[in-house]
Formats: structure tokens, sequence, C-alpha cells
């Protein structure tokens, strides 16, 4: 028999030219690194490759994580590079990817990248004019709010001044009768939303007619009835600061006290 004592062990360690050290390079992360993305389902790639003298890409090692979750089986991986498309729209917000890979010689490389991803619009509140609102000045002041504070806003093509949420431009031309007025967010994503408010620019003062006393008309009794006729939809009408009653485009006031003499 054997003894132990005469066991013996030799160790080689073989060094040469030839010799595969090198791991892979993994480059090209798709989506880029640090990216902000209004798409929700983005392909998510690399590419890789072992250096020219090396032993190759060993395509079983090959494996692509999302948020911690392994997808290799659900990706294409050849030689070359490894691809992921998500079925459906990713959670809102930051996610990070991991692609590992080792040649035939067992050295391994990895690549760590985030994205995030953001598919929704700003929201936009017009707190000024309100909708069908009556102007009689050609410029006005547009005003509101936006949900995301980090998105641009414009109100019929020109730039608003934004602090905060909220948003305001002076100077906001009209032309006389309806005007639709647009305010556009984007936000870093290229999300946009847009909200419009129409308004109507009357600048042109009603013309009044009396019909009823005529002109220079003499009375022996100092009640008088009043009626006349206005071109257009007015809000009220008055006559001597008595309010008149108004139906369509006609007037009257009933009972207006006269003084003696002229009137």
């Amino acid at each position: 028999s054997t003894n132990a004592k005469d066991q013996s062990f030799l160790s080689i360690e073989i060094l040469g030219k030839g010799c595969d050290d090198v791991p892979p390079a993994i480059t090209g992360p798709e989506p880029a690194d640090g990216s902000l993305l209004k798409n929700g389902a983005p392909r998510i790639a690399a590419r890789y490759s072992d250096n020219a003298n090396g032993s190759g890409i060993d395509g079983e090692s090959v494996r692509i994580s999302l948020d911690g979750a392994d997808v290799t089986g659900q990706s294409s991986v050849s030689a070359s590079g490894v691809a992921y498309e998500p079925s459906a729209n990713l959670p809102e917000g930051r996610h990070d990817v991991t692609v590992k890979v080792s040649d035939r010689a067992r050295n391994a490389a990895s690549l760590d990248w985030q994205f995030t991803t953001d598919t929704i619009a700003p929201s936009i509140t017009i707190s000024s004019p309100n909708e069908n609102q009556h102007i009689n000045t050609p410029t006005i002041t547009v005003s509101g709010a936006v949900d995301d504070d980090s998105a641009t806003v414009s109100v019929n093509g020109q730039p608003a001044q934004v602090s905060g949420t909220g948003f305001s431009l002076t100077g906001v031309s009209l032309s006389e009768g309806q005007n639709a007025v647009e305010v556009e967010a984007t936000d870093r994503a290229g999300n946009v939303s847009r909200a419009t408010v129409n308004v109507t620019l009357d600048s042109i003062p009603p013309v009044v007619a009396i019909s009823s006393p005529s002109a220079d008309a003499w009375f022996t009794t100092p009640p008088v009835t009043v009626i006349g006729t206005v071109n257009e939809p007015v809000a009220s009408v008055t006559v001597n600061r008595v309010a008149a009653t108004v139906n369509g485009g006609n007037f009257t006031v009933a009972n207006l006290s006269l003084a003696e003499g002229p009137n």
C-alpha cells in the first residue's frame, strides 16, 4: 500500500504568449446612460466584443437585468450584443440596467447604467382670463399654473414667464371679436399638453337710439316712458341712472321722473 507521507503534488501554472486575460468590452448602452425618455417601452440593449486576439465571446454567459430582474430569457442575444424590448410601458421613473458577459477564457465584464421614463404630459390650469370672457382692451395678461415646475410654457407661441408651477405672459394681443388663447406646456422629456380659453375683444361701444320720447318734446306730466334700441347684446342699459328693462336689442324705462323745465 502507498503511505500518505509518500504522496506528492505538482502544481503547474502556464504563462506565455497567446494567453487571454483581457475581459470583453461592453459598449453602446441603450437608452443612453442618464437619459430621460417620453417612450415608456424603450429598446434596452448593449454591444460587446472580445479583443482581437481573445478567446471569443461566450454566448451562454450573457445576462441582462432590468431593475434587478433577469430578462435574458425575453431578450435577443447574439455574438455581438443583447437587446430587450418591453412588451408594455415600464413604470414611470428611474430604471437600472446591468449587462454581464464573459469570454471563453472566463474573463468577465459588466456594465451598469440607468435611464428615466416620463410619459405623462404636464397638466395646465388657466386662471385668467376666464372662458367666454368679454374684454375691451386689445392686450391682456394670461396666467395660470402647471403641475410640473420643470416645464416650459408658451402662450399663442410666445414664451411665458414660469415661477415654480405658476406662469404668466403680459401683452398678449387680441383681435376684435372672438379669440382662442392657447397655452402649451412641455416637460423635460418632451411631453406636450395644450389648453385653450376663448375670449371676445369688444372695444367698440354699442350704438344707442332713443325712439321715444322724441328730441325737444314737451310734456305736461312729469313721469315719461323712455324706449329705445341698442345695436348689439349688452350687459345693461341705464337712463338717467335708472336701470332699463332690456329685451334683445330693445330697452324700456317706465315712469321716468322729469324736473320742471328742460331735461
